[in-house]
């Protein structure tokens, strides 16, 4: 098959969609099958640069825009969409030529697409009614193999350091500054652990400024985060993507909810305890004794560590990119 991947990353709307849309494409071209990433990403240069190392042919567009008349020029049998922004008339107007699968994210937005994928911890089925072909779930984690091979076999400390380490990493561009506030919430216990912050470019020398002890533990965003993924004891991160990455692998991690889309994750989490939480993050400058003492936790009480680690070994195995490309192969054809 020819399949077209359609998703866009900018500072606003984040680099979810276009990070899992990749990882879908590698599995798709792994197996055989010819694809093209159609996504505007120049405003992110490190997901630019992760794009290029895939060896996936991409191509530039105009955000938030699909474009009927090239899908069907260039003869796609199958396109992937993942946004929330591209008008939904948009979307059902192009399943008339061409058979579509949306990645979406607990909300269909009035789509009727010949597939759906939610990955999502929260993801419910819907309707036996609704006409469309559902692959919902953790089982389907897009999961990519640079994570995948990280997967640990231990819920025991990695850094061997008398300090846990701690790794902060908030969504793709952080739009509301979160790493930045908590960066001041941790300022007290600089000394005590080794935090690592990935953030966006803009917030490192603020966060630096408030942990003068890890300085020089403040990185920019980066392709290669999958390096400070093996030192860390626990994490703190944002409830969307990351979490199935995380959760893969096997960190013991603290989660906060930084979007609406969010909020049914972080329920999720606890209800299935592969993490703890911490709610929204608009409220999280009223939540230091909890951040405290989740950190306390995280780090040091090895029966909770061990419990969050098999339960998240058993939930998301990463293979869940090949089992999405079986699926969609057979209802194609």
């Amino acid at each position: 098959m020819k399949i077209a991947f359609r998703a866009d990353a900018s500072v606003e709307q984040g680099t979810g969609h276009v990070v899992r849309s990749l990882t879908l494409a590698r599995e798709f071209q792994n197996s055989g099958h010819q694809v093209r990433l159609i996504s505007n990403i120049e405003r992110v240069p490190w997901l630019s640069k992760m794009v290029r190392q895939s060896e996936v042919d991409w191509q530039n567009c105009v955000a938030n825009e699909l474009n009927l008349d090239s899908f069907i020029r260039e003869r796609f049998d199958f396109i992937v969409i993942d946004s929330y922004n591209i008008p939904s008339v948009s979307i059902n107007a192009i399943m008339s030529f061409i058979p579509v699968m949306a990645i979406v994210d607990n909300d269909m937005r009035d789509i009727v697409p010949t597939l759906v994928l939610d990955q999502n911890l929260a993801a419910a089925n819907f309707d036996s009614s609704y006409p469309t072909k559902q692959l919902i779930g953790p089982t389907y984690s897009l999961v990519r193999q640079e994570i995948l091979e990280l997967r640990r076999d231990s819920s025991l400390w990695v850094s061997k350091q008398e300090a846990p380490t701690a790794l902060i990493m908030i969504g793709g561009t952080d739009p509301t500054k979160l790493a930045v506030k908590l960066s001041r919430m941790l300022c007290n216990l600089d000394s005590d652990y080794r935090f690592h912050f990935v953030t966006a470019r803009e917030n490192v020398s603020e966060i630096a400024k408030w942990l003068p002890k890890n300085r020089d533990n403040v990185h920019a965003l980066s392709s290669e985060i999958q390096e400070l993924l093996k030192l860390a004891d626990f994490a703190i991160s944002a409830a969307g993507t990351s979490s199935l990455d995380l959760t893969c692998i096997g960190i013991p991690t603290i989660y906060i909810s930084i979007a609406s889309n969010q909020d049914a994750n972080l329920e999720a989490i606890s209800k299935r305890n592969i993490g703890l939480t911490l709610g929204q993050s608009k409220d999280i400058e009223q939540r230091n004794e909890n951040l405290i003492s989740s950190l306390e936790k995280c780090a040091y009480d090895m029966s909770l560590r061990e419990t969050l680690f098999q339960n998240s070994q058993k939930l998301v195995d990463g293979k869940g990119a090949g089992r999405v490309v079986r699926a969609a192969a057979e209802i194609i054809r």
